[in-house]
């Protein structure tokens, strides 16, 4: 199973500077809790969303239905954190390489703000703070609006097929015969040695 999991947006953490326009741009966060309805919503099934690439709806890698398991979302008291099984696709080994290799780190949320965001100003710089919204998908993204909106884990395990746990119970058999007893810690520390 291959995986990528991360913070899609963290609270009271501030945007980098977006584009309205005019020369203009606002400085965005959202309150804590913001989402905690609406990822309740999705986790009973009651609605999906979808996680894509860089928000190209065309190049949906993942989705959430109320069935579907390959998108774990958990609120957490300092934002929304995700975890995503790739499918096995060309896209989903594409995105999974390049998250590996760094060259895409960030996540990107898509969202509907369901109560009007409070908007201020000093010295020039807008400011909106969202204390409640939806989210209604993701991206997985080179260039996060949040700083801190980060893949923070990229791993990859395979299950052992029936060989593998023969060959390891053969070792470990041989192994106790020429080392005598193992302590649990010293077994751990042998039996991760032959997995890697």
């Amino acid at each position: 199973m291959r995986q990528i999991s991360g913070y899609l947006i963290k609270y009271d953490s501030n945007s980098s500077p977006l584009n309205l326009g005019n020369g203009k741009t606002v400085i965005e966060r959202f309150s804590p809790n913001s989402f905690a309805d609406s990822v309740a919503s999705i986790n009973a099934g009651q609605r999906s969303i979808e996680a894509n690439i860089e928000h190209q709806q065309n190049n949906a890698i993942v989705r959430l239905g109320i069935t579907g398991k390959n998108v774990k979302l958990e609120h957490r008291n300092d934002g929304v954190f995700a975890t995503i099984d790739l499918i096995d696709d060309t896209i989903s080994n594409d995105v999974f390489e390049r998250a590996k290799a760094g060259i895409v780190n960030g996540l990107s949320i898509e969202f509907k703000p369901t109560i009007n965001p409070s908007i201020t100003a000093s010295n020039g710089q807008y400011f909106r703070t969202i204390t409640r919204a939806d989210l209604t998908g993701f991206g997985i993204v080179a260039k996060p609006a949040y700083p801190e909106s980060t893949i923070t884990n990229v791993s990859e395990s395979r299950a052992l097929s029936a060989a593998d746990v023969v060959a390891i119970t053969e070792e470990i058999k041989a192994h106790e015969k020429t080392r005598g007893q193992l302590d649990i810690y010293q077994y751990e520390a042998w039996l991760l040695g032959i997995r890697s």
